[in-house]
């Protein structure tokens, strides 16, 4: 039976010793920017569920809970920020690494509407990455991901299943 809880401690420590390190290995292939994928079709990721939200609605609770009942995979946009801070381009993730490492009081400074057209794009920016990460991981146990980013813009054309 796959463990659920040790997806969540792998990507929580990916890229270290133990546990993460058979996450790092897994996503290796995706390490350089340039082959990340230019589209995914629903087939690709017919095995993903999604889960997304606003900050702190409780997203990572759930897709905890939710993963050890059903056996799934648990990725968390959180949890692989740092990693898509490594790999992204200057060109292709430009909004992404624009906002990274602005403090959270620049981001929700006046104008306000500016700021969220900012953080639309980070999020649009970061997904291209967030495909990679998923389309490199076994398609067995299904994987739920969750995030805020994770925008119904982006999510709903790779979605073969609409409950998904």
């Amino acid at each position: 039976m796959h463990d659920p809880e040790a997806d969540v401690a792998a990507l929580s420590d990916a890229g270290s010793a133990g546990g993460g390190q058979a996450v790092a290995e897994r996503l290796r292939p995706v390490a350089d920017a340039a082959s990340e994928p230019a589209a995914a079709a629903p087939r690709d990721l017919a095995h993903v569920r999604w889960l997304g939200g606003s900050a702190g609605a409780g997203k990572t609770t759930l897709g905890r809970w939710l993963a050890r009942r059903f056996g799934l995979r648990l990725v968390s946009c959180d949890e692989l920020f740092e990693r898509h801070l490594g790999r992204a381009d200057r060109h292709r993730h430009a909004a992404f690494l624009r906002l990274a490492d602005q403090p959270l009081e620049a981001l929700l400074a006046p104008p306000l509407a500016a700021r969220v057209e900012e953080l639309l794009a980070f999020y649009d920016s970061e997904f291209p990455l967030l495909l990679a990460d998923l389309l490199a991981l076994p398609r067995r146990p299904a994987i739920l991901v969750e995030g805020v980013g994770l925008l119904p813009r982006r999510v709903a054309p790779l979605l073969s299943d609409r409950r998904r």
